[in-house]
């Protein structure tokens, strides 16, 4: 994965073979720093998503690029309303929850 400053690291990651109805594949189990498809550690990612790393930052000069912060934020855009309505069904369902959790787009 990449890091803060550019730098790699390594990380082992777990492989378990499926058992569920004799699916028999082999998936891998990412540790919580990794997001699935990304080769950015979260805490990076996270950041671009939170603005707390721009582009005009000295410290990100070598990474993400400008390109990689703007599909990310298109990305949580186009994945907004259905994280919301997960987050709702789960406060509905599991919490008895009667009001929405979130109910607007952030402004």
């Amino acid at each position: 994965m990449k890091i803060e400053g550019g730098k790699g690291k390594f990380l082992p990651v777990e492989r378990r073979k499926c058992t569920n109805g004799g699916c028999q594949r082999i998936h891998m189990v990412l540790p919580d720093c990794l997001v699935p498809y990304k080769h950015y550690a979260s805490e990076v990612i996270a950041g671009v998503l939170d603005e707390v790393i721009t582009p005009d930052d000295a410290d990100t000069e070598d990474y993400p690029c400008e390109a990689t912060m703007h599909r990310w934020k298109h990305w949580l855009m186009v994945n907004y309303l259905r994280m919301v309505g997960y987050l709702n069904s789960i406060g509905h369902c599991l919490l008895g929850l009667v009001h929405r959790i979130i109910n607007n787009w952030p402004n």
